[in-house]
């Protein structure tokens, strides 16, 4: 019996291994090399601030947590302070996706189930670029807490489990403040849940769910508190509570806010209907566990192997649909598939488990799973097939490039990767030929230890900003603010506060761009704020020394 089970282990982890390495290599391969100038620019920028000993919150603006930040400044020290270090990093991250979702799958389907949803959750991380994106490390911390926690939530109490489960819920919080606190109502949902259904009275139940929260929240501390006590200790509380409460509760529901796609937008654009799947499949899960209840609550009474087994796929199905819910609640202001794939990823999990179950439940579950199982291949073929026609025609992914490497020489100037020695720091990627003749610029017009200020047009109206030439000219930002988000930057504080920074630290170079100016949004970014002192003090102490299309280089008059 052992070695059954020490070989059936073994397997499962080489096909794993396996699922992790094959998905690495075809992530990597398609990736797009061009750099992201806003959400990827934030991490790498930011990561930059803190190698260089600059805390979040405190020292600059940050709606993460620091984990994102700090991971890839460890990076950087180790391997230097290359963008190539963060895709790297995010293709792991990715790929370990994956391959978690397939093991999760076959422990409790078919293989080939398994298998698909493997390919459909690849594909979707694919689709969707945003590399550093903090939330694809929350994705994994997810479904690695559920994971642990399963067998607990089966009956088979076990502290290291909680105290495991708990780690990884703090953990993950450190990188998504708000969707770690999301994960921790989830598992302590699924914890008091558990209790409640293995206890035959109020009290038993009482005590066996203190129990176990008292070893998850513990758990949750140990990882989360130390970080906060360490943060504390050297800054303020103050710059934190308004980046993580006073922005999001006045203003980022106002400025961010997308509405649920309709049938005119899902019509040609199958992919927008993928933000329903979550909600649709945990509606599913809760039709499903209504069908099977009777036999679910003799099952938690009973303790034979196979009663084990179904009663963790019981568990699957609830503590995932718990998940998937409360990940939901993370996208329903800015609706879109990026910000729902916290919750879709997980909800395909469930999707896979109630395909295992509806053909044992009746004509109306095969019907409604069959419908979901579709519109999830459907939305993700969509979605992946898009993004590899639009990646074929750029020729800006890896494998193209080292046909081309393998094809031709290396150009006078350049490298094997195709990026000029000059901005080495962004070696074997790219920026658009206009970011990147600023920040050429910017590096022969400045020193190595000047900061700078990148910028827009116009600063009563903001949609996203670049964040990524002070990384690809290696410049530390001149203010606190390098991130700008409207309904922050737009008002006459914090620009006030910008120009007493530039004053301070006696700037001497501002890059400013226009490609985002007629960004129009159906939220209140759309709207002027009438305030322009930040541009009204650009134009009056600066002058215009070098134009790239729609990026500006401008330099500080005499005084």
């Amino acid at each position: 019996m052992n070695v059954g089970r020490g070989n059936s282990f073994a397997t499962a982890l080489t096909h794993q291994l396996l699922i992790l390495f094959t998905s690495a290599l075809l992530l990597a391969l398609g990736m797009d090399r061009e750099l992201s100038a806003y959400d990827e620019g934030v991490i790498l920028t930011g990561a930059m601030r803190v190698a260089a000993g600059e805390v979040p919150h405190s020292d600059f603006y940050a709606n993460y947590g620091p984990a994102q930040f700090y991971l890839i400044a460890t990076l950087f020290k180790i391997f230097g302070q290359y963008a190539l270090v963060e895709r790297l990093y995010d293709v792991l991250v990715r790929a370990t996706i994956v391959a978690v979702c397939y093991g999760l799958t076959a422990a409790h389907t078919r293989k080939y189930i398994a298998i698909v949803v493997a390919a459909i959750c690849g594909l979707w991380l694919f689709s969707i670029p945003l590399h550093g994106y903090p939330i694809f490390p929350v994705i994994l911390l997810s479904l690695v807490s559920a994971a642990v926690i399963l067998p607990t939530l089966a009956g088979d109490f076990s502290s290291w489990r909680l105290w495991t489960a708990g780690a990884t819920v703090g953990l993950a919080a450190l990188f998504r403040y708000d969707v770690g606190f999301l994960l921790f109502v989830a598992v302590a949902a699924a914890l008091v849940l558990s209790s409640a259904l293995r206890s035959d009275n109020l009290p038993d139940a009482v005590r066996a769910a203190k129990a176990s929260l008292l070893r998850y929240v513990l758990g949750t501390s140990a990882v989360f508190i130390p970080v906060a006590v360490c943060y504390l200790a050297v800054a303020p509380i103050a710059p934190f509570i308004d980046d993580i409460f006073s922005y999001p509760l006045h203003y980022y529901a106002r400025m961010r806010g997308l509405p649920f796609p309709g049938v005119r937008q899902i019509y040609p654009s199958i992919v927008t209907s993928a933000v329903y799947l979550p909600v649709l499949i945990c509606c599913a899960t809760v039709y499903s566990v209504y069908l099977g209840w009777p036999d679910m609550r003799r099952r938690n009474r009973t303790h034979s192997d196979r009663s084990v087994a179904e009663q963790r796929k019981d568990w699957l199905l609830i503590m995932f649909a718990l998940l998937t819910a409360m990940l939901y609640l993370k996208g329903l202001v800015r609706v879109s598939v990026v910000h729902m794939l916290v919750s879709l990823i997980p909800s395909l999990v469930l999707l896979a488990v109630l395909l295992e179950r509806a053909w044992h439940q009746g004509y109306a579950a095969r019907i409604a799973t069959g419908a979901l199982c579709a519109l999830s291949v459907v939305s993700v073929l969509d979605a992946s097939i898009t993004t590899t026609r639009f990646r074929l025609a750029s020729g800006l992914t890896v494998l193209a490039q080292i046909r081309s490497a393998m094809q031709l020489p290396t150009q006078a100037g350049g490298s094997w990767c195709g990026t000029r020695d000059d901005l080495r720091r962004i070696q074997c990627l790219l920026l658009d030929t206009n970011r990147a003749e600023a920040s050429r610029f910017v590096i022969a017009n400045t020193r190595a230890d000047e900061r700078i200020f990148v910028g827009l047009t116009r600063h009563d109206k903001i949609h996203v900003n670049d964040n990524m030439i002070y990384f690809a000219a290696g410049r530390l930002p001149a203010t606190h603010w390098h991130q700008f988000d409207p309904g922050l930057q737009t008002r006459a504080d914090i620009q006030s506060e910008i120009v007493a920074e530039l004053q301070a630290h006696g700037v001497h170079c501002v890059v400013l761009e226009s490609q985002w100016d007629d960004i129009i949004e159906p939220n209140e970014s759309a709207r002027s704020s009438g305030i322009h002192i930040l541009d009204e003090y650009i134009r009056r102490h600066y002058h215009r020394v070098q134009t790239y299309g729609n990026v500006s280089v401008f330099f500080r008059d005499p005084e």
